[in-house]
């Protein structure tokens, strides 16, 4: 599930750059990074 999220934010954050929307970019990288983030310790601790 958290892959599915950060996929999506990537999506979003590439749309937000396309519109040179500030918000939508920095949005979007937080919830990229909190995904990834939650990614690693998936993996790592399994």
């Amino acid at each position: 599930m958290p892959l599915m999220v950060a996929v999506g934010s990537v999506l979003w954050t590439v749309y937000g750059f396309l519109l040179a929307s500030l918000p939508i970019v920095a949005a979007n990288t937080i919830a990229l990074i909190t995904a990834l983030i939650t990614v690693a310790f998936a993996v790592r601790y399994r």
